[in-house]
């Protein structure tokens, strides 16, 4: 990986956890996650980060205060 592509991964990753950081605090939609996360993709063209979020895992889905299964 040449330093454009690692600064590209860079971008799309912290703008990916802020993305992240919003659905989980519900101010935003798994909806306008997932088109935010689009235009970041055709943005930055990441090869990797695109993949999977920033932290390795799944998004988890919030369901009526409750993630994973766990109380929030």
């Amino acid at each position: 990986m040449d330093k454009v592509q690692l600064e590209r991964e860079k971008h799309f990753g912290a703008a990916m956890a802020i993305a992240s950081r919003l659905l989980q605090s519900e101010l935003i939609t798994e909806s306008e996650h997932r088109r935010i996360k689009a235009a970041l993709i055709q943005k930055y063209h990441p090869k990797i980060s695109s993949q999977r979020d920033v932290s390795g895992s799944p998004i988890p889905k919030i369901i009526k205060g409750r993630k994973a299964g766990k109380e929030v």
